[in-house]
């Protein structure tokens, strides 16, 4: 599996999370027994730890925010999406942060609305800098 399709996975347990209180491994287990589907160790990683430090996420989402934009007025696709590209950009030190934003963008163009993947590219690019 590809790392791409590996932060494929993690974006699409981050969504997931959004809808439910379920934990990371109970998402992983419904997984596996509903579609035979095993997430990689990297997407699960992710995961835990974009849900382990999701208020520090948010904070840096939140504070990178043009005008009067609040963060409850992201859609959830481009919101799970940050999220873990803030926490590779945070956390993982051995994936640069050209990558870690390229990887956003092609999820977004892949999942989100028409020209979200624009919105996307320039929170992750002004929060890059700052980190």
């Amino acid at each position: 599996m590809t790392r791409r399709e590996e932060r494929e996975q993690a974006f699409l347990i981050c969504f997931e999370k959004l809808f439910t209180n379920s934990s990371i491994e109970e998402i992983s287990e419904c997984a596996e027994e509903s579609r035979d589907d095993t997430y990689s160790e990297f997407a699960l990683k992710c995961a835990d730890g974009v849900t382990q430090h999701v208020e520090e996420i948010d904070e840096i989402i939140s504070s990178h925010l043009s005008g009067k934009w609040k963060i409850e007025r992201i859609n959830k696709v481009s919101l799970g999406i940050m999220r873990l590209a803030v926490y590779e950009l945070k956390y993982l030190d051995d994936i640069p942060s050209n990558v870690t934003i390229n990887e956003a963008v092609e999820l977004s163009k892949k999942f989100s609305g028409e020209d979200e993947y624009k919105f996307v590219n320039g929170v992750l690019g002004a929060i890059a800098r700052d980190l």
